[in-house]
């Protein structure tokens, strides 16, 4: 909030990201021992450990959440879900595409790491989960992938429910955005996004200005009402939350603004019809085309409203 750096150092970290509390007092991360004297970077990365790393405090007094002595190729990429309950650990070795999931439940009195899928037979890709019901992309059986649900407390696996089947395109990722899957496929080496229920219930495909590839997808689960004006009474208490991707390094505008806007008008990209205009029909050149521009901060606009630069000020010198 200040923008002042911590004085927090971590070390020996590899193969990892981060995963913060919700409250925002730390995070989740892996990390290798430190070498011996005379041997950093001279030895194989073995025996990673999950660390809980408390902000304002030394790394020698991270907590250990998980380790496995027994076998130490594994790795650990950990995810605190959308609802802060658990903490959702994804076990790795090298870069075979199978793995193994693991949680730790951050509520109980005695928290202790769950192996609810251990027989490193496929990829589980762990997408979120809506209480005790946990949701994964997979391979088992679905060459092209799959969208199942496991409940924790029933975790068997002849009650495991299949939401979306495999088809002919390939299930590239599944996220959840504003309490539906967003899921992104690959059909016939073109990107199809289609947008599903919480119970797999097929709802609609998301047209794409063009034929080509979706490489990634931002979205919040469910701060975010797009049912909602964006200054309703709900909405407007998230502009402060801004993404980083719609920030200026070089702006001081002021919290929650953006200075990044959508060039709209009659020629324009975002034209004022329904449909705007699809990349394959801009015949005078991409890069002789304004899509997105930096305004000064003195224009800058909340990250939530739909406003758009006018496309007659952008041809202004």
């Amino acid at each position: 909030e200040t923008g002042e750096d911590y004085d927090d150092v971590l070390e020996w970290i590899k193969f990892s990201g981060d995963s913060w509390q919700k409250s925002g007092r730390g995070f989740f991360y892996s990390r290798y021992d430190k070498p011996k004297e005379g041997d950093a970077y001279e030895q194989m990365n073995k025996s990673q450990k999950l660390y809980y790393h408390k902000l304002g405090t030394p790394q020698n007094q991270d907590i250990l959440i998980y380790e496995r002595p027994d076998d130490p190729d594994l790795g650990f990429s950990a995810t605190v879900t959308d609802d802060g309950t658990y903490l959702a650990i994804s076990v790795w070795k090298g870069t075979d595409r199978r793995n193994r999931f693991y949680y730790l439940d951050t509520q109980a009195e005695k928290p202790e790491v769950v192996r609810l899928l251990d027989d490193f037979d496929v990829s589980y890709q762990f997408v979120g989960n809506s209480g005790e019901e946990f949701y994964f992309l997979t391979d088992l059986e679905a060459s092209n992938k799959r969208l199942i649900a496991i409940d924790i407390d029933e975790p068997e696996r002849d009650v495991w429910r299949e939401l979306i089947p495999e088809s002919k395109a390939v299930l590239r990722s599944v996220q959840i955005i504003n309490n539906r899957f967003v899921v992104n496929a690959l059909d016939d080496v073109k990107s199809r996004l289609t947008i599903h229920e919480l119970d797999g219930t097929f709802v609609k495909e998301v047209d794409l200005p063009a034929i080509g590839s979706v490489c990634g997808l931002i979205g919040q689960r469910d701060q975010f009402r797009l049912d909602e004006p964006w200054d309703s009474d709900h909405n407007i208490q998230l502009i402060d939350k801004i993404p980083m991707v719609y920030r200026s390094p070089a702006s001081a505008a002021q919290p929650g603004h953006t200075t990044y806007l959508g060039v709209a008008g009659k020629d324009g990209i975002f034209s004022d019809n329904d449909k705007g205009v699809r990349i394959a029909e801009v015949t005078d050149g991409l890069s002789n085309t304004l899509m997105v521009v930096e305004v000064n901060d003195s224009a800058a606009v909340p990250w939530t409203k739909p406003a758009d630069y006018d496309h007659a000020d952008a041809m202004k010198p």
